[in-house]
């Protein structure tokens, strides 16, 4: 593509060419010197596939990784490459500026707050990052449910793309992201996935059969409890009592 639209390139980076840096784009050698320049002056950032995620060569996984991250800044045509965002301009960052410096204003008179705003924004961030924890548990436990069904399945896939109370049509959407897995019929996976789950029911009912184990589980809610009482009554000065 950058061979066959050299000339628009060029036109695009005149100070590159009056520096004589780049004068053509007629071969491979000169668009790797441009795709290098660009990596050192980052414009460019190189992403890789995760290498403790494996899948199978040229699957459709393999061609469209869901999870990239950071590569060493060396050019090469087996890469990934994003550009990086635009500097916001002065009037976004004035605005952020002045937002932070009032929340953290806020923050500090917290104990001058009428009793009915302090509950409300103590009980509000509790619900919101117990339910980011409790959102992250389940889509660990339907992840390893489907998995043994031979089926590849995320809740809310863009999950950790942003936090779900301030952006949540970016990490709730899509709701669901499901499909088969490759290895769906083979007979090794499939004896692995009924070995696993065997074990996994054996466990659970091991676990909720022993009236210990049960009456350990029950001190711990107990001990959440008293904590997130003893929490209340600190951030909101006792005056709940």
């Amino acid at each position: 593509m950058i061979l066959s639209n050299s000339d628009k390139v060029l036109s695009m980076l005149p100070n590159l060419v009056a520096s004589e840096f780049l004068t053509k784009l007629d071969s491979v050698k000169d668009s790797v010197k441009l795709g290098q320049f660009l990596l050192y002056s980052e414009e460019l950032v190189k992403l890789r596939r995760p290498p403790q995620v494996i899948v199978a060569k040229n699957s459709y996984d393999w061609k469209y990784p869901k999870y990239l991250e950071e590569d060493a800044p060396v050019f090469s045509f087996d890469g990934f490459y994003k550009r990086k965002s635009l500097q916001e301009d002065i009037g976004t960052q004035r605005f952020y500026l002045v937002a932070a410096v009032a929340v953290s204003f806020a923050l500090i008179f917290y104990r001058l707050w009428p009793l009915w705003l302090q509950e409300g924004v103590w009980y509000a961030a509790v619900a919101s990052f117990l339910g980011f924890f409790v959102i992250a548990l389940i889509r660990l436990v339907l992840r390893a449910l489907f998995l043994h069904l031979g089926i590849d399945l995320w809740l809310f896939p863009n999950f950790y793309r942003d936090f779900y109370v301030v952006k949540p049509h970016k990490s709730l959407l899509p709701l669901v992201d499901v499909k088969l897995r490759d290895d769906f019929l083979e007979p090794l996976s499939l004896v692995v996935r009924l070995i696993s789950a065997g074990l996994i029911a054996y466990f659970l009912i091991d676990f909720y059969s022993d009236d210990r184990k049960m009456e350990d589980l029950k001190e711990v809610s107990f001990a959440a409890r008293g904590l997130f009482d003893y929490s209340s009554d600190w951030v909101l000065g006792n005056r709940l009592s």
